[in-house]
């Protein structure tokens, strides 16, 4: 159902509207964790410069830029089920119009805590997140929920979410808002070599119950990040994202406000505390 603060009426999710979401989830998942081991035990953390220049830094993370649009780690067939999944193709050309960005590296804390700040399954939390994360936006809601957190699985997450971008008020006459309509997940899992990992994906989705609004551009999105402990008090941090915002935006001016939004990840432990104080 939508919430007091959705521009949209109820968003009512078929069993296979359900079905279909949680498949994309673990396809997303499934993808992202081939490009992760590849990376750990073929690439030995090291990013290969003929595919990904460095694009910007802070701490001890690095954001890459892809090189060529070709996603190497997804094979044809991954490809291909996600299409059948979801016959999206507003969705999917937006995406192949942007580069991907890479965000590499660590951050300090615990997976508990940083898996806590990225957990947000409610519209305050998703308030609270932003702003810890530097997320500026002028509205939100969850449209739906698939699955909530529970005591026994406490980061594990699954909603449809409705988010809007916001501009400083002197920019509102010239330059639209831009909002997005997708499914979230959160969660944690097993690689194969029983590594433990927390996982963080979104992904932009249609639903004829939340059109294009007067005044804003729809932009899409696809994030899938892991999370995993690789020592005492640091956090290994492997995030693979596109974005589209729409409208005429060069992609060198996205490229710059997303290596940002992934560099905001250092922010996560800070939020995770908040919370616990609120």
């Amino acid at each position: 159902m939508g919430t007091p603060s959705s521009p949209f009426g109820p968003v009512r999710l078929s069993c296979t509207d359900t079905a279909r979401l949680q498949e994309l989830v673990r396809l997303l998942v499934h993808e992202h964790t081939l490009g992760y081991e590849q990376f750990v035990h073929e690439d030995q953390r090291l990013v290969d410069p003929t595919q990904w220049k460095r694009n910007a830094q802070r701490d001890n993370l690095q954001v890459y830029c892809r090189q060529q649009q070709q996603r190497k780690n997804s094979s044809a067939g991954e490809r291909g089920s996600r299409r059948r999944l979801f016959r999206d193709t507003e969705v999917r050309t937006a995406l192949t119009e942007m580069p991907t960005l890479l965000l590499v590296g660590t951050i300090k804390g615990s997976l508990a805590d940083v898996m806590y700040g990225v957990l947000n399954p409610t519209a305050d939390s998703m308030r609270l997140k932003s702003s810890y994360v530097g997320d500026k936006f002028a509205g939100c809601a969850v449209l739906a929920t698939i699955e909530r957190p529970t005591p026994s699985d406490p980061f594990r997450s699954h909603s449809l979410k409705w988010l809007e971008g916001d501009h400083p008020f002197i920019f509102r006459p010239i330059v639209k808002n831009r909002d997005f309509v997708f499914m979230e997940a959160t969660g944690l899992i097993h690689l194969a070599d029983g590594e433990r990992v927390g996982y963080h994906v979104m992904h932009s989705v249609t639903f004829p119950g939340a059109r294009e609004m007067n005044g804003n551009i729809r932009a899409h999105m696809a994030v899938c990040a892991f999370y995993r402990q690789q020592s005492d008090g640091v956090v290994e941090v492997f995030t693979k994202t596109t974005a589209n915002p729409g409208g005429h935006v060069a992609p060198a001016i996205a490229v710059k406000f997303g290596a940002n939004a992934l560099l905001s990840a250092q922010n996560l432990v800070d939020c995770a505390h908040a919370k616990k104080l609120d």
